[in-house]
């Protein structure tokens, strides 16, 4: 029973140990390095680190709170958090300039099936194709195809 706390103290000296590493005092000053995780840790060279000790980008960090806020906002409109698979990927390497547009587009298709009735016919197969889109083209086609369905109903 006493693992947990164990773990603890070694999660707490490796962290020191990388603040220290790192440049110690872990305050930065301009041109200071630090560590950072990088935009993709999944690397095609086994010798490549998921870490880089480049001085980060301020601008990209920003964006990425900014991304980070309206991703979650987006999350609470669709059931059980669902998010398009193309959305996740962006925000997953960084890439929140192109994850901004997609955001927009998925959140007036969830906006749109969010207001949708229960027991809407289709509505569980649009959530599905929503959360599956891989392309941003997806998104497009399902929006497109959200709004046929709805004219044809009315």
């Amino acid at each position: 029973m006493t693992r947990g706390p164990n773990i603890l103290r070694l999660l707490v000296v490796l962290t020191i140990t990388l603040a220290v590493m790192a440049g110690g005092s872990g305050a930065l000053a301009d041109g200071d390095k630090a560590w950072y995780p990088r935009a993709s840790p999944m690397s095609s060279s086994p010798n490549d680190s998921c870490w880089d000790t480049a001085s980060p980008d301020w601008a990209q960090l920003e964006g990425r709170a900014q991304a980070r806020s309206t991703f979650h906002d987006l999350r609470d409109l669709a059931p059980a958090g669902l998010a398009p698979a193309v959305l996740r990927r962006q925000m997953d390497d960084w890439a929140f300039a192109d994850a901004r547009s997609t955001l927009r587009l998925a959140g007036r298709i969830a906006t749109r099936l969010a207001a949708l009735p229960p027991g809407t016919p289709g509505l569980t197969r649009y959530w599905t194709r929503y959360e599956g889109a891989t392309t941003v083209q997806d998104l497009e086609r399902l929006g497109q195809s959200i709004e046929a369905d709805q004219a044809t109903s009315t």
